[in-house]
């Protein structure tokens, strides 16, 4: 496939709607891979992401995350980082999602962090609270594999995709 234009939209739990040009570099039923390039120096927690440096982003409608690799322009992993979501469509020019606010940071030792919690509102539905729990406990028992396979995964498409 071809890398082309595409568009990441994001929906917060504040209902605030947030657009993120990029590329997408590949797709199939139910599932997207996109491309960012890092246009600035970046800080997630404790992981420093520099200038220069590539988001690959999975997007898959049946799961309830969506997963950033972030690599350094040489290809090398800085870390890996599941968005708690739902509600994700797949259009032919772009992906939606909803943001659950809780996210997941992975370094490549394995070290796992759960960021954001305080970014939930007081008022939470409770239903949308369950789902965030249901969504942490399934990344928590599968986060090894999934980032296992996006790593594979960002290796074969990259060098189609510009890395």
């Amino acid at each position: 496939m071809k890398p082309m234009p595409f568009m990441e939209v994001k929906y917060t739990l504040a209902g605030e709607r947030r657009e993120f040009p990029c590329t997408l570099c590949a797709r199939g039923r139910g599932w997207a891979i996109l491309r960012y390039q890092v246009p600035g120096d970046a800080r997630v927690a404790q992981v420093a992401i520099p200038a220069g440096s590539l988001t690959f982003a999975y997007y898959w409608a049946r799961r309830p995350y969506n997963v950033y690799h972030w690599v350094q322009a040489d290809g090398t992993t800085i870390a890996f980082y599941f968005n708690l979501c739902d509600h994700v469509r797949l259009g032919p020019e772009s992906v939606e999602w909803q943001d659950l606010a809780v996210d997941i940071l992975v370094a490549p030792g394995g070290e796992y962090r759960v960021l954001d919690e305080e970014e939930l509102p007081p008022d939470l539905d409770p239903q949308i609270g369950e789902k965030i729990k249901r969504a942490q406990a399934l990344v928590q028992s599968s986060y090894r594999r999934v980032i296992a396979q996006v790593e594979l995964s960002t290796r074969a498409h990259a060098l189609a995709c510009g890395l």
